[in-house]
């Protein structure tokens, strides 16, 4: 079962390990927008948007009315809808900045035949989209920032997911046909840019979606997006400084200081097996309290 993988310190994270994940993570940045809210504090613009793992595998091979479909519910719109909607007078394409964390498998580079087969990829990686547009800009522009605990592993897979994303904007925010809108690959790989990023590195063949979803906390954390409003922005020394920040706060409980190869084995032990036990201790948790109110019982 999947909280048998949570509780094996040795097992790999399936899809559905891994969104259990995300949806822990969404469900305590929300909690904590509403006590920034309730304490009068500014909720950070923007808000990031954790991407479902069969959601990115949907768009890895959907066709354009689709992609362009999941493009405008990630928070794109074309831009008579944006405009409508209270977009800048006087101009037809008002700002638009969208934050979204995608993870990554290495079967996302798949070919269509071979991503039908279930169950298969080895490793995750995340993926980190900004999009901002500017009043009056054509497109708004995307950029990808990728972090992967055995760095090189995933840059395909994620140039290929980059691809889709991008293409996700385009079709979103375009008022043409959507066949009009030009594909961007060389020899089957989206020619887009993703800057590989510095990230906590895992020393074993099994953690990389426990490393994966500790990135997903430190890149959504409020304090890193708090300070955004108009065209200012996080740079990429603060995605690598909050996503390495964890890899530190793991090395505070676990006995390591980090310094050195036997220190980084500890460290990253640490973290591995903080993170799972959380995974794990939240999952039952969740089951306590459904199967309290299945009952009938005052739950905690």
């Amino acid at each position: 079962s999947d909280l048998a993988i949570l509780r094996n310190p040795t097992a790999w994270l399936n899809d559905a390990c891994v969104n259990f994940g995300l949806e822990r993570v969404s469900a305590r940045r929300e909690e904590e927008r509403r006590e920034r809210r309730g304490g009068g504090a500014p909720s950070p613009s923007p808000v990031p948007l954790l991407l479902d793992p069969s959601v990115v595998s949907y768009a890895m091979h959907c066709d354009d009315e689709d992609l362009a479909d999941l493009g405008r519910s990630w928070g794109l719109s074309p831009p008579a809808e944006s405009a409508a909607e209270g977009g800048e007078k006087g101009s037809d394409r008002p700002p638009v900045r969208a934050v979204w964390i995608a993870p990554v498998n290495d079967h996302h580079a798949a070919s269509a035949s071979a991503f039908a087969t279930p169950g298969m990829g080895n490793h995750w990686s995340v993926l980190l989209a900004v999009v901002s547009a500017s009043a009056g800009a054509s497109a708004p522009v995307a950029n990808f920032h990728h972090f992967d605990s055995h760095p090189g592993y995933n840059r395909r897979a994620a140039r290929a997911v980059a691809g889709r994303l991008g293409r996700a904007i385009r079709l979103s925010y375009s008022t043409c046909s959507l066949s009009s809108v030009p594909s961007e690959t060389t020899e089957g790989v989206a020619s887009v840019v993703v800057e590989e990023r510095s990230a906590p590195r895992q020393t074993n063949g099994h953690d990389c979606g426990v490393f994966a979803l500790g990135v997903v906390e430190a890149l959504s954390d409020p304090r890193l997006w708090g300070a955004c409003g108009g065209s200012s922005q996080p740079v990429a020394e603060d995605f690598e400084r909050a996503a390495m920040a964890l890899f530190s706060s793991a090395a505070a409980g676990g006995g390591g200081d980090g310094s050195g190869s036997e220190g980084n084995l500890v460290v990253a032990a640490a973290f591995a097996r903080r993170k799972r036990v959380e995974l794990a201790e939240d999952a039952v948790a969740l089951a306590d309290d459904y199967l309290c109110k299945k009952r009938g019982d005052v739950c905690r």
